[in-house]
């Protein structure tokens, strides 16, 4: 047998009046006005939609010899006939026989005059397995069941109306039933009366099923080898017009198809980075636009799939307790690697912002106090709502508990010491300025790796990953936590102590090299006490914290967060007790990790001297934690 030639095939389903025709709105199957003049157009615009305008592309290359076919699939009911009963009873009357609601939808019946049409008709939801058979046989002279091998010649497109039943159904028959492997959908070629089955269809199955998406008719032309439209026919629109368009070139394929996806219903999305990125991680503050109609902001998080999965996981745990502080999600959108979603936040008012930046624009005793007052009350939701709702105590060792034990710990803190202070990492010193040096934690890392130490730990169900850019404010101080993915049980310093380390370090980037000493003098004062004093109660060699106003906000807000602690715990912490042990373990965890937090190779937000910082805090940690000041 001759090897058959590539091939295209067109299901195009139920595109007959009582689905889409203008004046049959009224009845139960039809997708409505709205979505029928979206995808066809109007008498008085010359039938300029997307599906006709895509058939008479299609039509144009078979008639130039291309091997085009067109399967038009159509409900022809028989109300007497019992089989048919159940579907007429569910959808209502429609598609009878000898009726114009049976009939092809004005200007497709134009179209198909003069091409070259395979017509089915069908008395139940799906197409018979033999009809298509057929039809795809008679086109290509390939069967689909005795000749599997040459499917990979045959690219599919399922369109028409009722994307969550029919089109789906199309699609995944030929997917999975047949086994073809080239089977796409587009939006703009389908519409449906289900508009939120119609998007979930678009968005989560199809893509579930591997059938692929393909936004805008000019690129679907392109896929399947076809002349598109001209730039003038195309009226609507194609995808969503991504802002700003410098963003883009850090988007791969499937992130920016995902975005695609999930605003394929909008004309244009404007992203605001909120964080993100190092890892694959991508979060974005969207406001979307149709006309000229702005839509309520959204957060998008786009991922790998285990961890958005992780995310809707950890969500679940804590939403019944933190209710409208925790946001809602919508099903998750899958292209290739990666999953996007869309976290709305309902009661949301005004332009939200991240807490970090809240910190970070807050450089006045006013605008500090009052980033403070909703930093207490945001600590205060946690505290009545997640730690005290799921708080029991447990023995634990720190530094298992914390990771700190993995064998690749010293590995990673030995190359960012290199980092840091290039050619230092071996030495017993190292010099951070000229007059600042500190042992070398290295030296003390691996015995402190082999602790035994046990102590009594109160464990709750924790963020884990509670940095600033996590806590979402809007113009009414409301307070949302967003990033659930590595919620789980953990001891209750982690939180603290993540939140330490982004006030510390992260947020830190008004501090240069010459503020070192005074760095160190601040990080040395706070790691010998967990109750921190008033400011004005600091001995004179602090005085430089309440005269800079870096320095007061670190420590007011420092200060704040370590009074939200000892409120958690339910007593005072000595310096040498099991808490404070606890406490500076969870701190040594996060200023480990910090040190790769490295502005200058893109891989985080951290300068030179927030770096150098946090190596000063790592050394001192190791050297108090490997002091036997707690029973072992």
């Amino acid at each position: 047998m001759e090897t058959p030639r590539s091939h295209i095939v067109i299901i195009a389903d139920s595109l007959t009046n009582d689905f889409v025709g203008a004046g049959f709105e009224q009845n139960n199957v039809h997708v409505g006005k709205d979505e029928s003049q979206r995808i066809l157009g109007t008498a008085e615009n010359g039938w300029s939609g997307p599906v006709p305008t895509f058939l008479r592309a299609a039509v144009k290359a078979q008639k130039n010899g291309e091997n085009v076919g067109i399967i038009s699939v159509r409900d022809l009911h028989d109300p007497n006939d019992p089989k048919q009963i159940p579907e007429l009873l569910l959808y209502g009357t429609h598609a009878i026989a000898g009726t114009p609601g049976a009939e092809l939808a004005e200007p497709i019946a134009e179209i198909y005059r003069d091409a070259h049409i395979e017509h089915i008709d069908v008395t139940a939801l799906s197409i018979p397995i033999n009809a298509l058979r057929g039809a795809v046989l008679r086109i290509t002279g390939i069967d689909m069941i005795t000749e599997p091998e040459y499917l990979d010649r045959i690219k599919f497109l399922a369109m028409g109306s009722h994307t969550n039943i029919r089109v789906f159904d199309n699609a995944d028959s030929l997917k999975h039933k047949f086994g073809c492997p080239d089977v796409s959908a587009c939006p703009q070629l389908v519409a449906s009366s289900n508009l939120a089955d119609h998007h979930a269809a678009l968005r989560q199955w199809l893509p579930g099923k591997l059938i692929r998406v393909i936004q805008g008719v000019k690129n679907l032309c392109e896929h399947l080898g076809i002349e598109p439209p001209s730039p003038e026919a195309i009226n609507w629109t194609e995808a969503c017009e991504l802002e700003p368009a410098t963003l883009l070139t850090s988007l791969n394929h499937d992130q920016r198809a995902i975005l695609e996806a999930i605003f394929m219903d909008r004309d244009s999305v404007k992203l605001t980075p909120l964080g993100g990125g190092f890892s694959g991680s991508l979060l974005f503050l969207a406001t979307a636009r149709k006309g000229n109609t702005v839509m309520e902001p959204v957060i998008i998080k786009i991922d790998k799939h285990r961890n958005i999965k992780r995310e809707a996981d950890g969500y679940g745990k804590v939403k019944d307790m933190l209710g409208g502080r925790v946001p809602g999600f919508d099903p998750p959108v899958s292209m290739g690697e990666y999953t996007g979603v869309k976290i709305g936040l309902a009661a949301l008012r005004g332009k939200p912002r991240t807490f970090q930046s809240v910190y970070e624009s807050a450089n006045t005793d006013a605008s500090i106090a009052d980033a403070i007052d909703v930093f207490q009350e945001s600590l205060d939701v946690l505290q009545e709502k997640l730690y005290a709702n799921t708080r029991r105590t447990k023995k634990i060792n720190p530094i298992t508990q914390l990771s700190l034990q993995l064998p690749l710990q010293p590995t990673w803190l030995k190359n960012n010491i290199s980092n840091i202070l290039p050619g230092s990492e071996d030495s017993d010193e190292l010099t951070l300025t000229d007059s600042i040096s500190v042992p070398n934690p290295l030296h003390r890392f691996s015995g402190l790796q082999q602790s035994k130490t046990v102590v009594d730990a109160d464990v709750c169900v924790m963020h884990r990953d509670l940095n600033f850019a996590n806590h979402i404010l809007d113009a009414r101080k409301n307070v949302w936590f967003i990033d659930w993915a590595n919620c789980d049980d953990d001891i209750v310093e982690v939180d603290f102590a993540k939140m330490e380390n982004d006030i510390k370090f992260v947020m830190a980037k008004e501090f240069t090299e010459d503020a070192l000493h005074n760095l160190c003098a601040f990080e040395t004062f706070a790691l010998a006490h967990i109750d921190l004093p008033s400011i004005d109660s600091l001995p004179s060699d602090l005085a430089f914290i309440e005269s800079d106003i870096r320095f007061k906000k670190m420590y007011q807000f420092l200060t704040t967060l370590r009074k939200s602690y000892i409120s958690v715990k339910g007593h005072n912490i000595d310096a040498t007790s099991d808490e404070a042990h606890l406490y500076k373990a969870a701190l040594l965890r996060y200023s480990l990790h910090t040190l790769s937090f490295d502005a200058r190779t893109g891989r985080g937000e951290c300068g030179i001297a927030s770096l150098k910082h946090a190596l000063y805090s790592t050394s001192k940690l190791v050297q108090d934690l490997s002091s036997p000041h707690v029973t072992e």
